[in-house]
Formats: C-alpha cells, sequence, structure tokens
C-alpha cells in the first residue's frame, strides 16, 4: 500500500509502473481518495497478513493505534478470479461493483474502509469471498486532519454506514461542504435504529434517516 499526503485532486488517471524480474502477471491497482485527512505525518499504524491456504476469507492482523480519529483500511487479494466481495463487520467497499474503474473491488482485489473515533487496540478485520484461494492483506491506519475554521471540510460516517464517493465535491459526490449522506444495507426489520456522522467544524445541523425498501 502506498500513500500520497496533502496531494492535488485526482481529476484524471493514476498510473503505476510494475517492475519485477520475472515478469508482471494480472497487474492490478486500486486507489482510494480521501478527502480532509491529516496533511502530515498521516500513518497511524499497518500490519499485513497472509492466507498461507486456499479459503474463503482474508484476516487481518492486529493493528494498534494513537490517534483517536482514524479511518481504517484494509486491502487483500486473491490468488483466484472472485465473483464478489463481503465487506467485514462495521466496513464498507466504496463502490463494490466488481469492475474496472471506479470501483472498489474487482475480481481479485478488494479494499474496505470503516471510520474510528478513538485509538484502536489490536483490532482486526476480514473479507470474504466465494471462491477458495489463497490470500494476503494489509490492514493500515491513517490520522484524519483537523479543521481550524469555516464550513466543515471532512464528513465522517457513522459505524457501518458510508458516504458514496465521499469527495466534497459538487457533482457525483455523496458530500460537500455543507451537506453529506451516508447509507448502509439492512438485512433485518429495524426497531429504533440510529445512525450519526461526524465533521470537524462545530456548527449546527439538521438531518433526516429513512428506510428505503
Amino acid at each position: 500500500m502506498f500513500y500520497v499526503a496533502n496531494s492535488a485532486a485526482l481529476n484524471g488517471a493514476i498510473t503505476a509502473h510494475f517492475t519485477t524480474s520475472g515478469g508482471v502477471i494480472k497487474p492490478g491497482i486500486m486507489v482510494m481518495e480521501i478527502s480532509g485527512a491529516a496533511i502530515s505525518g498521516v500513518l497511524d499504524g499497518s500490519v499485513t497478513n497472509a492466507s498461507g491456504a486456499s479459503v474463503t476469507t482474508s484476516s487481518s492482523a492486529s493493528l494498534s493505534t494513537t490517534n483517536a480519529n482514524d479511518i481504517l483500511i484494509f486491502a487483500t487479494d486473491a490468488a483466484g478470479n472472485q465473483t464478489g466481495w463481503t465487506a467485514g463487520p462495521g466496513y464498507a467497499i466504496p463502490n463494490n461493483k466488481l469492475a474496472i474503474g471506479s470501483s472498489g473491488s474487482n475480481v481479485r482485489m478488494a479494499m474496505q474502509y470503516a471510520v474510528v473515533s478513538s485509538a484502536q487496540t489490536n483490532t482486526k478485520t476480514s473479507m470474504t469471498y466465494p471462491n477458495a484461494a489463497w490470500n494476503g492483506n494489509i490492514f493500515a491506519a491513517f490520522k484524519g486532519g483537523a479543521a481550524t475554521s469555516g464550513s466543515p471540510v471532512a464528513s465522517l460516517a457513522g459505524p457501518g454506514y458510508a458516504i458514496p464517493n465521499n469527495k466534497l465535491a459538487i457533482g457525483a459526490s455523496g458530500s460537500n461542504v455543507r451537506m453529506a449522506m451516508q447509507y448502509a444495507i439492512a438485512s433485518s426489520a429495524e426497531t429504533n435504529a440510529t445512525t450519526s456522522m461526524t465533521y470537524t467544524n462545530a456548527a449546527w445541523n439538521g438531518s433526516i434517516f429513512a428506510g428505503l425498501k
């Protein structure tokens, strides 16, 4: 996993160059753009793991962090083609389409994320897929940014929810500088369910919470 702190907005393509002594077989790259992250000293810890066998679950190693406001990112790849990926509890795979381009998953790779509001101690996560295969993964924490003034600069989804295309941009985005929407898919009827969303600059707010069939 590679990252660039305080980078310019990604308004075009990302180019990766693969160089190995034995050639490159089935290369792939996945990009996640995060708005509102810290601009320096971003990494708050990372661990790697591998299955060591043909399985249908990619499980992380234990990760501990020191910063309260982090985004946790889990990225994995499998040695065989997959027909779908399922995020772990409390995590979301952005735009999970198994497609090339604008998707958080494809036939051999997937990335999921969660936003936390407290330091983590030996936290773990996992992701499942249908066709048994070897896998490898990396689990990393990146610090959220601290705002100073003005409109909210970062919208962070509540546990188990995702903000689609969270770019704080006008058009094709689930958030902008004053509004945001998050979603989750439930598999059972809900009773007195609640959720929340956080932002960095203190301000009054209003909200609506709805269930659609």
